[in-house]
Parts: C-alpha cells; sequence; structure tokens
C-alpha cells in the first residue's frame, strides 16, 4: 500500500523488498531493492537490502560486489560490517583463510568505536576456535575484553574455552570465577 502511495519513495521499496524477503519472495524483493535502488543509488540501507537478497538466493558474486561498494564507503561502521560480512561470505563458500583475513581487517579498522572492535575480534576469535587455533583465539579474545572491560562477558567467555582447549584449566576456572563474580554485581529481579 505505501509503495501505492509513494511510488517515487525508495525507502517504500527497501521496505518491501525486507518484507518479500521476510515472506521467502526472493525474486519479487529483488525487484523491489532494485526498484529502492534506482531511486536513491547512494542510500546505504537499499545496498545492504540488495546483500542480503543475493545471499539468500546464492548470488555470491553479486553480493561480494555490494560488499566491494560498501568497503568504499566513508562510514567505518559501513565498511566494518562490509568486511563481516565479506568474512561470512567467504565462509559460505569454504574460504575460511580469507574469512580470518576479513575479520582481521573489520578489528583493527580505525575510526571505529571500542565495543565494534571488540565485536570484530570476537567474531575473530570464534573462528579461530573453529579452525582449531585457540592460542591465536585467545589472543584475540583477551584483545576483545580489554577494549571493553566494563561489558566483556562475551570475550571472557571466549577466553576461557580456549584456556580450556590449551590444557590451562586453572586459568579458565579464574576466568569463569570472574565472570561470575561480576555477575553478582548485576541488577536481577531478586
Amino acid at each position: 500500500e505505501f509503495v501505492r502511495i509513494h511510488p517515487e519513495s525508495a525507502v517504500a521499496f527497501e521496505a518491501l523488498g525486507m518484507a518479500l524477503t521476510a515472506d521467502r519472495q526472493f525474486d519479487e524483493a529483488r525487484r523491489a531493492v532494485e526498484r529502492g535502488e534506482a531511486l536513491d543509488p547512494a542510500n546505504v540501507n537499499i545496498l545492504i537490502a540488495r546483500r542480503a537478497v543475493a545471499m539468500l538466493q546464492e548470488r555470491w558474486d553479486e553480493a561480494e560486489a555490494i560488499n566491494a561498494l560498501l568497503a568504499r564507503r566513508p562510514s567505518p561502521f559501513v565498511r566494518f560490517a562490509s568486511a563481516n560480512n565479506t568474512a561470512m561470505l567467504a565462509l559460505a563458500r569454504g574460504r575460511g583463510a580469507a574469512a580470518l583475513t576479513e575479520y582481521e581487517r573489520a578489528a583493527a579498522m580505525d575510526g571505529l568505536p571500542a565495543s565494534f572492535r571488540a565485536v570484530g575480534r570476537g567474531r575473530l576469535a570464534r573462528l579461530l576456535m573453529l579452525q582449531g587455533k585457540p592460542e591465536l583465539a585467545l589472543v584475540q579474545a583477551d584483545r576483545a575484553a580489554a577494549d571493553v572491560p566494563a561489558n566483556d562477558f562475551e570475550a571472557r567467555q571466549l577466553m576461557a574455552l580456549a584456556q580450556a582447549a590449551l590444557g590451562r584449566h586453572a586459568e579458565a576456572d579464574k576466568t569463569i570465577a570472574h565472570m561470575a563474580s561480576r555477575a553478582q554485581t548485576l541488577p536481577t529481579e531478586r
């Protein structure tokens, strides 16, 4: 209905495309986001919507091309999201080394708030754990915890997993105890 009333609104076509995507009508979603992009080619959200449709249709080359466009945007957040998505595409295509490179690039990106850097390092640590590299994962998890010391639960969980995988059970126990003591200070419904 909104698209009928506002046929020149790129945002309307973006919303329609996302609704059609949620309904798994990918061809129609693709047409809607392409129409939105034609109306507003600079709209980052429309590019992200088009990339989502491309990924769901396993049109990997198109998704990678969109990531390349996003990687050249001025916003550090958009570039960070692009690098993370490029890593996910690499994983979907069985390219673990390329995914590691992209996660490293995301975590090292200039201009990011510490919380985003921690997210990037956490993703990198998880992938390193999956690749059987707990020592490298521990380094990244430790850096993630240092990035956000007041909100480091996820990083500390990764640290404990890596420590345990390395046979450093006393260290893992200490990390878990630290998390438990911090959890006691959080507000609860008690």
